[in-house]
C-alpha cells in the first residue's frame, strides 16, 4: 500500500504544526503550507526532515500519488485555489497549477482576491466551498454558511442543480479578478 499524504495549511504554529508532527509520526507524507511565518514553517520542515519542493514539483507529486490518481479516476474533483496579495506571484502559481493539471478533466484551478479569501475564512469555509455557497445562496437566500459547512461539495452541487443552477468552475465564479482553468481549457473573466 502506498504512503498516504496530507497537506496541512497554517502549519507554521499551533494546531497546524501539531497536526503535521502527528501525521509525520504516524508515517504519513506531510505537505506544509503557511501564510505569514515562512521561517517557522521551514524550521518545522527541517524538524520533520521534509524536503522543499517548488510549486510545480509539489503539484506533480500530489497528482502522481496513488491516492489522488485513484480518486481522479473515480470522478472525484481536485480544486486548487491560489490567493494572495501579490498578484504577479498568484498569477505565476496559477499558471503552474494549470500546467500541472492540464489534461485532468476534473481538476479545477482558480485564483481569488485576498478579500474573497478573507470572506471565506470569516464564513468558516474554504474558498471552493465558499464559492459553492455563494452560488447556492443566489438560488436559495435562506441557506447559511453554517449549513454549507456540514455538506460535501457533491451535496452542494446536487442542491444547486435541483434549484436549476450549475456549479461554476472553481466551485462558483463570483470574483471579477479571478482566472479559472478546467482540465482541458483556460478562461478568464
Amino acid at each position: 500500500m502506498s504512503k498516504r499524504t496530507v497537506l496541512i495549511t497554517g502549519s507554521s504554529r499551533g494546531i497546524g504544526a501539531a497536526a503535521a508532527r502527528r501525521f509525520a509520526q504516524e508515517g504519513w507524507g506531510v505537505g506544509l503550507h503557511c501564510h505569514t511565518d515562512l521561517a517557522r514553517a521551514q524550521a518545522l520542515a527541517q524538524e520533520l526532515d521534509l524536503r522543499f519542493l517548488d510549486c510545480a514539483a509539489a503539484l506533480e507529486a500530489i497528482l502522481s500519488s496513488d491516492t489522488v490518481s485513484a480518486l481522479l479516476a473515480q470522478d472525484s474533483a481536485l480544486t486548487i485555489a491560489v490567493s494572495g496579495q501579490d498578484e504577479a506571484q498568484c498569477q505565476d502559481l496559477l499558471t503552474q497549477a494549470q500546467h500541472c493539471t492540464a489534461g485532468q478533466e476534473n481538476a479545477h484551478c482558480f485564483s481569488a482576491s485576498s478579500r474573497e479569501h478573507d470572506e471565506a475564512h470569516q464564513a468558516g469555509l474554504t474558498l471552493g466551498k465558499y464559492r459553492a455557497y455563494l452560488a447556492l445562496h443566489d438560488l436559495d437566500p435562506t441557506v447559511t454558511p453554517e449549513e454549507v459547512q456540514n455538506l460535501t461539495m457533491a451535496e452542494i452541487r446536487d442542491r444547486i442543480q435541483a434549484l436549476g443552477g450549475t456549479l461554476p468552475t472553481g466551485s462558483g465564479e463570483h470574483s471579477q479578478t479571478q482566472a479559472g482553468h478546467h482540465g482541458q481549457g483556460h478562461h478568464s473573466e
